[in-house]
């Protein structure tokens, strides 16, 4: 994973357009800083504030210092906190559950992770070093820059109650999912059975206090290009599967793109396209889209309603739209 970076030894200065007021931050005494060493802190799929990531100084020959800025939303600085970490740490991502800061870091040199969590006021919650993922997994990471790979391998935030985190499990056939509290302390982890005979890979989609959701991906082979889709829901609490269903039809197959809670129920809002048969998903143009709901409580099918992109949505386009719809 090459990240470039900029020396810097008198000041940095952020600079970020808000509305239609600029703001800015500034520190000095930096080092150097990566490319990447600005991140925005997402709550409820809102920016609620930035980490700025940055190395001081030497700590000793296989580690430096390093400070951590938390910003608000509007750049003003709410605490600061020095830390020291491997050399080669770069930060993958943090996330905010409403409670606690958890962030991510990926060691280059000794390929594993580094996992730390603050409070408010950037006060140390709980840390954890994991052991080595398997080598796909060290393989992706060293081969995406560290967005792509937070969106596979990085946290996710649970309300008020900790983090989700998604990988391979102990073989490239396998998933893990693992859920920690605000102190990186295990609750539970699930990975793939070792009787299923499929290649599972899991993305997560959508969290809140009840449920985790997201997609599985089932493949017969490792070089197999036909993919399962399917709809997958674990249980915060206990880390039990609540469902697990394909989103395979006998008249024509489904892929799905998206998963949706919807807000103070126990249901969800399942999204994805439509093929004929024969067609290849994501090569192949799709019919349409469809939407479908799922009551979480008794793991069954609400109700689907598909929209066509030739009866439905092509008559609200004009000419040019059109053709867009017909370009995929």
């Amino acid at each position: 994973m090459q990240l470039s970076k900029f020396l810097l030894p008198f000041s940095f200065l952020l600079l970020f357009s808000i509305g239609l007021q600029s703001q800015t931050y500034s520190i000095s005494g930096i080092k150097s800083f990566s490319s990447r060493g600005i991140k925005a802190i997402m709550n409820n799929k809102e920016v609620v504030g930035y980490v700025l990531f940055y190395k001081t100084d030497k700590a000793d020959s296989k580690n430096d210092n390093y400070g951590f800025d938390l910003l608000d939303e509007k750049l003003a600085k709410v605490s600061t906190v020095k830390v020291v970490l491997p050399r080669d740490a770069v930060l993958l991502q943090p996330v905010y559950n409403g409670e606690a800061l958890g962030l991510m870091f990926y060691n280059q040199s000794k390929g594993n992770y580094i996992f730390r969590s603050y409070d408010k006021k950037l006060k140390e919650i709980g840390s954890l070093i994991t052991e080595k993922p398997i080598k796909y997994e060290r393989a992706a990471l060293d081969q995406m820059d560290s967005d792509a790979a937070s969106s596979f391998y990085g946290l996710h935030p649970v309300p008020g109650k900790g983090f989700i985190r998604a990988g391979y499990g102990e073989d490239k056939d396998k998933y893990r999912i693992t859920f920690y509290d605000n102190s990186f302390k295990m609750k539970w982890s699930y990975q793939t059975p070792n009787e299923s005979k499929d290649y599972e890979t899991f993305l997560v989609s959508d969290i809140n206090e009840h449920y985790v959701t997201g997609v599985t991906m089932r493949r017969d082979g490792l070089m197999s290009r036909k993919m399962e889709y399917s709809l997958t829901v674990f249980d915060v609490e206990t880390g039990k599967k609540l469902l697990d269903t394909s989103a395979e039809s006998s008249k024509e197959q489904l892929s799905i793109s998206a998963t949706n809670l919807l807000e103070g129920t126990d249901q969800m809002v399942l999204q994805g396209e439509y093929y004929d048969l024969d067609d290849k998903p994501g090569v192949s143009k799709s019919k349409g889209f469809y939407l479908k709901i799922y009551d979480l409580k008794t793991a069954k099918e609400v109700s689907e309603k598909k929209f066509s992109w030739a009866k439905d949505i092509g008559k609200l386009f004009n000419a040019k739209g059109k053709e867009s719809i017909e370009d995929k």
